[in-house]
């Protein structure tokens, strides 16, 4: 039996008075039911189900459901000739597990803003991007060091000299990459390199250019079709920062000298004591007034940095975020919620995503994204080959289907964080590897995400006394054209251009995947008659045949070597090299060797040649200027 679902508006329609239609698509399936559940933090053995009958359609079975107000997880329960199985966000299986958290989902009235729905992220440190202003560099003394662009990191508070200004100054380049949406670390008072344990919340760091840089960042990233996402550390504060100061850096008496002032901002153990966090500093309580008074008032930094222009807070480690009074902002989904009423005041279009989320968070509405560890796990497993393509297929598809809607589109889908090692390095140095995961994390559902210097195949330094984690990933960029890997560049300028140029099957077409075999793993995207199909390869080249729907009949072109496939009766049959192929029926352009290549071109032997109707411009920085016209059997550069 097949069946393919996957919680799109291609599959899952919403009606009037709470009403909706669902259909799957199945092939040796003889009868289907849709079944679903209000009590959707249960066992499932014991929560109490509705199952409604499915009716025969053209291409599988429907059916229409009042589900009214509630929040529903849900499934399929398919039957054939012999046998009966369940199918899932994670694909089909015999019996149905202890947990829900797999099933699909549906939360009413939860949406997310659509330039979120999509997006192509692009993570940056700033200490480690550009240095704009050379003038106003961290020095050696007051905990942090200096140190030399292009070496290792040390440790954690070691400055490379990185700031606002130089990200401003690099927007040509982020704009020639498609970037929709730049996140970046924190920016307030810190002596940790990556931004974390702040010492004034109040306060954008000096050394990255202060509110006037934040300011004019974003300013230069709209004027460039950009939006700004800040990473708000809201959980725990720097011990010797100023509400904490136990090492009375601040002139002024705190916590740590017995004033009561910033008392009741901090969690207290039964004797009045502040607690101290995993992190080694106090955390936050959100039952305190006085706490989400600074924390989400008019005058905070929630409000404050959105107001200066920023579009959303990525909150760290929100999963964690708690309170002394279970019944008043305790739990973490109310003190989310906080964050989040406090951002919608400023705008309606502000996103609120989080690290970790969990249970409840999304259920509430108060929770609009999450960083995607799920898919980012899988994906890079699959990378690294420490799992197959069966089960990164299955793992995928959970990771992101198993959210509501709104959620799945902006579900913020990496590589590498800053908190891991880097995906080249994860995967041993696999180039064939590495543009296959990109292939797939580019194709499918959700908002791909770039970590800043992946896109030229940074592998990053490993110290000794982390392995392969942070801060391996903490590297200044490489600024270097000749040390860039143009290979790589151009995969993702390609992938990124052609998700630009599609949009709106991107952000919403539906997207039906497979594996194929130990070593492929296929994604098609549909909407409206547009088709792409993506296909990751990490085996040697191989002829892949695809029987999926939606695959519509054409020719398609690979938007990266531009070898073409013609595809009738919905049978799609095609020579995939190592390293995979992204097929469409129209491909803007394409990037390679360092030139941005219009008109036919084709790929063989590791040799690219242009058609007579080709034409390529020498890219700098974004500008172009056209450097030759193709004829029949040009080449030019070489992959190997």
């Amino acid at each position: 039996m097949k069946c393919f679902y996957d919680g799109s508006e291609r599959f899952l329609q919403f009606k009037e008075d709470g009403k909706i239609r669902a259909e799957i698509i199945t092939e040796g399936v003889l009868f289907a039911k849709f079944v679903y559940t209000t009590q959707i933090h249960a066992e499932f053995s014991l929560a109490e189900k509705i199952s409604v009958d499915m009716e025969k359609s053209k291409n599988g079975f429907a059916c229409e459901v009042v589900l009214g107000n509630d929040p529903v997880r849900y499934w399929f329960e398919i039957g054939g000739e012999k046998e009966k199985a369940f199918f899932s966000a994670e694909g089909i299986f015999c019996r149905h597990g202890k947990s829900l958290e797999k099933d699909f989902i549906i939360v009413p009235g939860l949406d997310t803003p659509d330039w979120s729905k999509g997006a192509v992220w692009y993570q940056i440190m700033p200490d480690s991007f550009f240095n704009g202003d050379t003038l106003a560099n961290k020095s050696d003394s007051n905990g942090t060091s200096v140190n030399v662009w292009g070496q290792a990191r040390r440790g954690m508070n070691d400055y490379y000299g990185g700031d606002l200004y130089g990200i401003a100054q690099k927007a040509e380049y982020l704009k020639s990459l498609s970037i929709d949406v730049v996140s970046i670390n924190p920016i307030w008072m810190s002596t940790h390199n990556a931004g974390y344990g702040s010492f004034d919340i109040e306060q954008v760091d000096a050394t990255f250019g202060g509110a006037k840089a934040l300011e004019y960042l974003t300013d230069v990233l709209h004027k460039n079709g950009m939006k700004l996402v800040l990473d708000g550390v809201f959980q725990y504060y720097h011990k010797y920062g100023k509400m904490y100061n136990e090492a009375e850096i601040f002139p002024l008496q705190a916590v740590a000298q017995g004033d009561k002032t910033y008392a009741d901002v901090f969690v207290s153990n039964c004797l009045g004591e502040p607690v101290i966090g995993t992190w080694g500093h106090p955390i936050i309580d959100f039952s305190s007034d006085a706490a989400r008074e600074i924390l989400t008032g008019e005058n905070s930094p929630v409000q404050r940095y959105l107001k200066l222009g920023a579009d959303g807070w990525r909150l760290d480690v929100g999963n964690t975020y708690e309170g002394s009074d279970q019944d008043h902002y305790g739990a973490c989904d109310t003190a989310l919620g906080a964050i989040y009423d406090a951002a919608k005041k400023v705008g309606k279009d502000k996103l609120v995503l989080t690290e970790h989320p969990w249970g409840e968070m999304f259920t509430t509405g108060k929770c609009e994204s999450k960083w995607n560890y799920d898919f980012g796990y899988a994906i890079r497993d699959w990378a690294a080959k420490r799992i197959g393509s069966e089960e990164a297929e299955k793992r995928l598809k959970a990771a992101v289907f198993s959210l509501p809607l709104p959620v799945a589109q902006s579900s913020f889908n990496f590589l590498t964080t800053h908190d891991l090692s880097r995906i080249l390095r994860y995967a041993g140095g696999d180039i064939s590897a590495l543009k296959s995961a990109i292939a797939v994390q580019f194709a499918f559902f959700g908002s791909p995400s770039v970590y800043s210097g992946d896109e030229i195949g940074i592998v990053g330094t490993p110290a000794e006394f982390v392995n392969d984690a942070a801060p391996t990933s903490f590297g200044s960029f490489e600024w270097n054209e000749e040390k860039q890997n143009k290979d790589i560049l151009g995969i993702y300028k390609t992938l990124t251009a052609l998700r630009k140029q599609k949009r709106e099957l991107f952000a919403s077409g539906a997207c039906l995947s497979c594996a194929c075999g130990k070593n492929a793993i296929a994604v098609v995207r549909s909407k409206s008659g547009d088709t792409v199909v993506a296909i990751g390869n990490m085996g040697g080249g191989e002829n892949i045949c695809l029987d999926l729907p939606l695959i519509a009949d054409g020719t398609y072109v690979d938007a990266v070597s531009g070898n073409t496939v013609a595809v009738k009766g919905g049978k799609f049959y095609a020579y995939v090299p190592c390293g995979g192929a992204v097929f469409a029926k129209e491909v803007p352009c394409r990037y390679i060797n360092g030139f941005k290549v219009f008109g036919e071109v084709s790929y063989l032997d590791g040799i690219y040649r242009l058609g007579a109707n080709a034409m390529m411009e020498r890219e700098i920085y974004g500008c172009y200027d056209i450097e030759t016209e193709g004829s029949a059997n040009v080449r030019f550069g070489s992959i190997t």
